[in-house]
């Protein structure tokens, strides 16, 4: 049986765009788990205006073109214009603190 809440701890970053806005992490992570078919996720702050995403899905193509609609939506909606694109890594535990992040902004 598979649990149906898993509690990784709160050390997901706030994103900050160049206009000022701030974006939860809590939200972001409510987006992409919207996205039917993602096991995992990480999406990363690359600059302002780039988001790195990490994922683990079956059909990562399919499941990508889908979650940087619904990412990029998201931010247009709350005024912050940026690109997601498809990363080739797999989402990561920090090496030194072994936490997990789902939502890093840049510089962190």
């Amino acid at each position: 049986m598979r649990p149906w809440l898993t509690i990784e701890g709160r050390t997901d970053d706030i994103l900050c765009f160049e206009n000022g806005i701030r974006i939860a992490p809590m939200l972001l992570y409510a987006v992409l788990k919207e996205v039917h078919g993602i096991e995992r996720f990480q999406l990363i702050q690359q600059e302002d205006d780039r988001l790195e995403l990490r994922l683990i899905a079956d059909n990562k193509q399919e499941i990508f073109k889908a979650a940087k609609k619904a990412v990029e939506n998201y931010l247009s909606q709350n005024g912050v214009l940026a690109d997601v694109y498809l990363s080739e890594k797999l989402p990561e535990a920090n090496p030194v603190s072994g936490k997990y992040k789902h939502i890093i902004a840049k510089n962190k």
